[in-house]
Order: structure tokens, then C-alpha cells, then sequence
């Protein structure tokens, strides 16, 4: 087996129009499917405009599943201004800006409590091996 890259991480969400407006309109990324695929489900795929890592917003896991995603890390410029847009646009910071070797970090979560990570990278690791 020759494993490439990982293609979609799926979010399992309650409501599709509710994380759209979270995934698109407070973090900025792009809807780039969102279509029926099966009489009643709906594919919305959404990405990040550099680098293109794909998301897939879900419906049709089992209940408990919505909001258990963890781990989801996003690299941003500046973690504290984006921290601050977040703010102002009434998204609550869950774990507020803390430091490790491996750079800077905020966490928020989506509208259904799914955790996301915003990472900057310390100087001299913004192209490595960490982020692919």
C-alpha cells in the first residue's frame, strides 16, 4: 500500500447550513461541493484557500459523533490577531493563546463543539517537515 496524502477529514456537524457559515464566513475557507449524493444526504466539501486541505461537513454518522472531532490543526500568520478576529466576530476562544516549541496556539471549536487548533509556526519552521 502506498499511502499519498491524507484527501478529506470529515466533521461530523448537526446542521450543514449552520457549519458552512462557521467554516466559510468566521474561518474563511471555500465551499467547494456541496451537492446531494444520496436521495436525503448532502456532500459539502470545504477546503483551505493554500494548500488545499479538504474537509467534508457530516450528517450521517451516529449522534454521539457530532462535535467529537479533535486534533484539527489550521496554521495561521499571526494566532493572536487571528484570535482577535475570532473574537470580534462573537467566536469564543476555548483555550487562549499558549506557547510550545512547536510554535503558538489558540483553540476555538465549531458551532457543534468540534475542536480546532490555530497554529503559528515558530521562525524556521513554517516549511517543515510539520507541515508537509
Amino acid at each position: 500500500m502506498d499511502i499519498q496524502r491524507i484527501a478529506i477529514v470529515s466533521v461530523p456537524v448537526s446542521d450543514q447550513d449552520t457549519a458552512i457559515t462557521f467554516y466559510r464566513d468566521v474561518l474563511g475557507l471555500e465551499v467547494v461541493i456541496d451537492s446531494e449524493f444520496a436521495p436525503g444526504m448532502r456532500w459539502v466539501q470545504i477546503r483551505t484557500a493554500v494548500a488545499g486541505a479538504n474537509f467534508s461537513l457530516t450528517t450521517w454518522g451516529p449522534p454521539e459523533a457530532v462535535g467529537s472531532l479533535r486534533g484539527v490543526i489550521v496554521q495561521v500568520d499571526d494566532a493572536h490577531a487571528a484570535a482577535d478576529e475570532l473574537r470580534e466576530m462573537g467566536t469564543a476562544i476555548v483555550r487562549e493563546d499558549y506557547d510550545t516549541p512547536f510554535g503558538h496556539f489558540v483553540e476555538v471549536q465549531d458551532p457543534d463543539g468540534n475542536g480546532i487548533a490555530l497554529w503559528e509556526a515558530p521562525p524556521g519552521m513554517e516549511n517543515s517537515a510539520i507541515t508537509g
